[in-house]
């Protein structure tokens, strides 16, 4: 004879089991030690993620310095680049802080940057929109000049030393308000000038600019702040 009480015995642990399983999750879910990361869906997330805004300053004759407004969840900012508008932009760099000086740019020769910022979550990473494209070229640092009254006749026209210079441009006039003509072109490891032959009793304004010779292009900076003395 068959005994007939064993063929509910795997049924019976069946439900046991899964009996214990739901009292597990059940228990789980009520522990707060316990977290389940929502699913993030990276369209959405970048979406909350500001565009920065930048601008393109030349540095020097060969180095542009880019900054950017500060995006407050940012982890890090991506810098792009191309040589036209239109061109094919090329990952530079990535850092955190808001600026980056592009250092062995060719003299005179336009660049074009965007900026967008990235945001790492766990072991995901969300990126931003990128900023509308700045464009600048690299030109030579503008001089900073002083005058010195070299005799009753003449003045002395003083400049600092400006990285790339290969010539140095002396511009007068007469009048707060005349036309400046170039009186004087000095070498690139000059530092003054003395203006002989002045009229006692006028005076005399002065400006200075450098160029860069880029192949056989010359790259002008822009011109100093006037100086002006009375004889």
């Amino acid at each position: 004879m068959r005994n007939k009480t064993n063929r509910n015995i795997p049924a019976i642990i069946f439900m046991s089991a899964a009996i214990v399983a739901l009292v597990g999750i059940m228990a789980v879910s009520a522990n707060p030690k316990y977290t389940y990361a929502a699913t993030v869906d990276a369209t959405s997330s970048a979406t909350t993620i500001a565009t920065p805004s930048l601008s393109v300053v030349s540095v020097g004759y060969e180095s542009l310095k880019l900054t950017w407004t500060k995006v407050s969840n940012a982890t890090y900012y991506e810098v792009y680049r191309a040589t036209s508008a239109t061109g094919t932009y090329s990952k530079v760099t990535s850092v955190s802080a808001t600026t980056f000086t592009n250092t062995g740019r060719v003299t005179g020769k336009y660049y074009y940057y965007k900026v967008r910022a990235a945001v790492v979550s766990g072991s995901s990473t969300y990126r931003g929109s990128f900023c509308a494209v700045k464009a600048a070229k690299a030109i030579p640092s503008t001089p900073v000049i002083s005058l010195t009254k070299a005799s009753a006749s003449s003045i002395k026209v003083n400049w600092n030393g400006v990285a790339g210079a290969t010539k140095y441009l002396v511009y007068r006039t007469n009048s707060s308000t005349g036309t400046y003509s170039l009186v004087y072109t000095a070498a690139s490891t000059a530092r003054s000038w003395t203006n002989t032959g002045l009229a006692p009793g006028k005076t005399y304004f002065f400006k200075v600019r450098v160029y860069h010779l880029e192949g056989t292009a010359k790259v002008y900076s822009y011109f100093s702040a006037r100086k002006y003395m009375l004889l």
